[in-house]
């Protein structure tokens, strides 16, 4: 789970989230946005266009109990949970 989340949170993607045909599905609904705010029309840059936004616009709140110290260290090792959350 904290991959995920690490992912998400520090480049606003998780690999494999989204089929080839839902990325196309989500580049052609914000082609006309994303070519209003001066995006390039091609499937990377609109896709790109995306990710920017969902990662500027998402709020994410993360409540962890305190398990112990195994929890703690291995939570270190995840960059975008620690420094992004």
């Amino acid at each position: 789970m904290l991959v995920y989340i690490n992912d998400m949170l520090s480049t606003g993607y998780i690999e494999g989230l989204f089929t080839k045909d839902d990325a196309m599905a989500l580049a052609g609904g914000l082609r006309n946005e994303a070519k209003g705010n001066g995006i390039v029309d091609t499937p990377e840059n609109i896709f790109g266009y995306f990710r920017d936004t969902l990662k500027s616009n998402m709020h994410t709140l993360l409540c962890f109990s305190p398990v112990g110290e195994d929890f703690k260290i291995r939570a270190r090792k995840f960059p975008g949970v620690i420094n992004c959350a």
